[in-house]
């Protein structure tokens, strides 16, 4: 699902179909299935960005599933320091690199691509290069 900017109608949602080189299919409900080329989506699409305050995200996260669920994940990796309590909490940027490097951490394990004694390892490289990168990768 995708939401675009259209000019003169505002935000209209798509569904992703496919895509086949630079063509993009997407299904409108106004239109249709329609073709258009991924640079000419790439253009149109809307991004959402929503200001949101460290501190109270530092309140909120704690009392969640998605934080208990992270320290499961991270403990089945190896791995009991990140979240802990002793430690301050890392910010919401260092937290979703935690996350998204433990799930992709947690898949390769399942899948054979990386020893259980070697998992720790991987997950602090992992968070190593992607808390170097000084900006996330946008289209």
């Amino acid at each position: 699902m995708l939401a675009l900017e259209v000019p003169g109608t505002g935000t209209h949602f798509v569904v992703f179909w496919r895509s086949l080189g630079p063509w993009v299919q997407l299904m409108d409900p106004s239109e249709g299935r329609r073709w258009v080329r991924r640079d000419h989506l790439v253009r149109e699409l809307f991004v959402h960005e929503q200001p949101f305050d460290d501190d109270a995200f530092g309140e909120w996260f704690p009392t969640t599933g998605w934080h208990r669920r992270a320290k499961e994940r991270l403990r089945d990796l190896g791995e009991s320091s990140l979240l802990s309590e002793e430690r301050p909490l890392p910010s919401m940027r260092e937290i979703g690199i935690i996350d998204a490097c433990s799930r992709f951490v947690e898949r390769l394990v399942h899948r054979g691509a990386i020893r259980r004694s070697r998992r720790r390892d991987a997950l602090h490289k992992l968070i190593d290069v992607d808390l170097a990168a000084k900006e996330a990768i946008r289209p």
